[in-house]
């Protein structure tokens, strides 16, 4: 659609502590982010439980990993 989808995602970071996700070709914010890449990340202190607690929004532009060694390397980090 025009609008992104707020969702819920697992991530992990590689060793220059950028964000690693691994998104299902089925999910709606897949798509979203396919037709556009902008978005934001909202990481939230373990307990997090409202407005006082620590939280930090991270932005940017999420591309796919082209290299087969740095993808190897993401899904390793992402298991881990």
């Amino acid at each position: 659609g025009e609008y992104p989808a707020g969702s819920i995602v697992g991530f992990a970071s590689d060793e220059m502590g950028r964000p690693i996700f691994a998104l299902s070709s089925m999910s709606g914010h897949t798509g979203d982010l396919k037709a556009n890449g902008k978005c934001s990340l909202t990481v939230t202190a373990p307990g997090f439980t409202g407005a006082a607690d620590a939280r930090v929004t991270i932005t940017g532009t999420v591309e796919p990993i082209a290299d087969g060694a740095d993808a190897k390397e993401a899904r390793e980090a992402y298991l881990a």
